[in-house]
Formats: C-alpha cells, structure tokens, sequence
C-alpha cells in the first residue's frame, strides 16, 4: 500500500480525531458520515477518500490500539517482574489509550471490541506460555479469568485515575495476575494420552 503524503495523512488522522469525539459522546453506531466532516472541517467527499464508511474507521482505530498493545506485551515476560524502563513505557501508553480502552469497552462502546481484545489476549498469553493452538475448556475459563478480571480492574480504576497513577496500576494488576492465575493456565493442557504401542 502506497504511504500517504504528509497532507493526506494529516487529514486522515483530523478526520479520526473528530470521529472519536463524537464516538465518546453518541456511543457505538450513532455517528454519522456528515457528523465527522462536520466537526473536521471538509467535504463528506473527502471522508470516501480515507473510508468506506464509520465502521471501517472504527476498524482501523481499534486495529491500531490492539497493535500497540500487542507491541507491549511481545516486552514483558510472564514469570518476571517487569523492569522500570518497560514500566514507565507501558505506563505513558496506558496513558494515552486509556480513554480509548475505556470508551471501547463501556456499554456505549463497540460490542465487538471486547471479544477482540479477548481474542488477542489469550493469543499473546499461548505465546507466552508456549502452550499448543488447541480447544481447552481448562484454558478458556482460565484465560476469560484473567482478561475479565484486567478489564475490571481497569474499568475501575479509569474513572478514579487521578486516586491512582497508571505506573501504579500495572504492577498491581500484573502482580494479582501471577500469584495463582498463570500458574493454573500454564496447567491448562491435559497430558498427552499414552501411545496405543507404549501400552
């Protein structure tokens, strides 16, 4: 894909910015084409320059935040305790994303983001812990646990965030995460059945 021009790419990125804030106010499925162009400043012809449509603009919103998490957590290593430089670095993103992390996953948010960013989770959490691409109820319910529970706790902590630093929020959840949950997910692979020949 051909990488926009410096203009171009300035006027995608206003033409996101004005539909975020729009998103935060009306919520999932209520914004509108006009709405955006509106608010950004052109034509609505400009819009179909960039997008097909909202959705595709939400896509590509959510595919960026779940790409900078993916980044994050390709950094951090299950079974230590995350350095400061890397703290500090997940900390500015949290950050940064926070509001949109929250917005998506709110009741006004998009209804799928949730199943995504789950989808990815559990992905990163196979990777991490070696474990083979195969149907696991033991790893379902073990990995919905500590997804559910990340999404809790951020859910609980964002509209408080000025009680609590997002540097303080991360060694708290990772650290609730490690005592028993990962334990129990890294077990989640039932033993190999013994071979036929073995037996």
């Amino acid at each position: 894909m051909k990488p926009l021009s410096r203009t171009a790419a300035i006027t995608k990125e206003n033409l996101k910015t004005a539909f975020w804030q729009l998103y935060k106010q009306k919520g999932h499925g209520h914004v509108t084409v006009k709405d955006v162009t509106a608010l950004a400043g052109y034509h609505r012809g400009v819009f179909y320059d960039y997008f097909a449509n909202t959705e595709e603009l939400l896509t590509e919103i959510e595919a960026d935040l779940l790409g900078e998490l993916e980044i994050i957590s390709a950094a951090i290593d299950l079974h230590t305790d995350i350095p400061a430089p890397l703290q500090q670095q997940i900390s500015g993103t949290y950050e940064q994303r926070s509001e949109y992390i929250y917005t998506l996953l709110s009741p006004q948010g998009d209804p799928d983001f949730a199943a995504h960013f789950k989808r990815a989770v559990k992905e990163m959490l196979r990777r991490k812990l070696s474990l083979p691409d195969t149907e696991s109820q033991r790893f379902d319910i073990a990995a919905e646990f500590i997804i559910s529970g990340m999404i809790g706790g951020f859910s609980s902590w964002y509209p408080r965030r000025s009680e609590m630093p997002a540097e303080e929020l991360l060694p708290l959840l990772y650290s609730l995460q490690r005592r028993d949950a990962l334990t129990v997910l890294s077990q989640t692979i039932p033993p190999a059945e013994p071979d036929a020949e073995q037996i």
